[in-house]
């Protein structure tokens, strides 16, 4: 890719290739930050110098942000947890952040956007963050509804149980 110029859909294939060879031969999930570092190493035309350093261009940064917002490659925590594409463009966030490639297929989009989780316009990385909500809203619903329930089991007598012993008394 050392040609002076090229089309956006020739970067974005450029960059697609690059970053989903990084993250398929990684063994294990490397963060944003040392992807982006070994996309620069392998595509120079990627990186800028700024104090002495080389750091991703803003250019990668958006066409990486382009493959996101299109399904291509997924932006997680480090921890595993979904997350908004727009902490790409922050690059003091990257250690904080990984890629996952994107089974072909369905896109889950279509589902999220089916089941009204997100609006048409939404990136599918938004759809994770909500069904993730969803699901801790779930999860603590079912632990109240849990603690209720013991609650009740512990305070609660069958009736005939106070019958009898209320008729023991007299």
């Amino acid at each position: 890719m050392t040609t002076d110029f090229a089309t956006f859909s020739n970067l974005a294939f450029e960059v697609r290739k690059l970053v989903g060879s990084e993250i398929q031969n990684s063994e294990s999930r490397l963060d944003v930050s040392t992807i982006l570092d070994r996309v620069i190493v392998s595509e120079p035309l990627f990186g800028k110098i700024s104090d002495g350093e080389r750091h991703p261009s803003p250019a990668l940064l958006a066409v990486l942000w382009g493959l996101c917002r299109a399904s291509v490659f997924r932006v997680v925590t480090t921890a595993g947890e979904p997350t908004e594409i727009d902490h790409l463009l922050t690059t003091t966030k990257h250690t904080t952040l990984t890629l996952r490639t994107v089974v072909p297929g369905k896109r889950p989009k279509e589902v999220f956007v089916n089941h009204d989780l997100i609006e048409p316009t939404a990136s599918e990385n938004s759809g994770y963050i909500v069904l993730n909500e969803r699901l801790t809203q779930l999860e603590q619903g079912a632990r109240s509804l849990a603690d209720d329930t013991r609650v009740h089991a512990e305070t609660s007598f069958k009736t005939s149980e106070v019958s009898t012993l209320v008729e023991k008394q007299r």
